[in-house]
């Protein structure tokens, strides 16, 4: 909401005045480092992001027909920023080689990151 200026001729000054400030958070709030995923080599896709207020977080992964192979993260966190690391290992076992959808839902906001795996 914006408080209405006089100019000095008398008239309305357009330029809206800030009654609130709000910090607004820079940089991403979630993305995947080393979204091609090489199992046989040993390496693990390192799913970062930013929990901005304290509550629920799901992170969660997803075939390519929407089903859920993976929850790495189902509870609630404290404010911050965190690393979880996904190889490939789904609830009934090795996930094979495909495109996989990584969901984090934090309670300020839902992505959806890419990433392949290779075996």
């Amino acid at each position: 909401m914006s408080a209405v200026r006089r100019s000095a001729k008398g008239g309305v000054d357009p330029t809206p005045t800030p009654v609130e400030a709000t910090p607004v958070p820079t940089g991403p709030r979630s993305q995947i480092r080393n979204n091609v995923v090489l199992v046989s080599r040993g390496q693990s896709a390192q799913i970062l992001f930013r929990v901005d207020r304290a509550g629920p977080v799901l992170v969660a992964v997803y075939n390519r027909l929407g089903q859920r192979i993976a929850v790495l993260q189902d509870g609630s966190l404290a404010p911050g920023s965190y690393n979880l690391p996904w190889s490939g290992q789904g609830q009934y076992g090795q996930a094979g080689s495909g495109i996989y959808v990584v969901l984090i839902r934090t309670p300020d906001y839902t992505d959806l990151q890419k990433l392949m795996l290779v075996q």
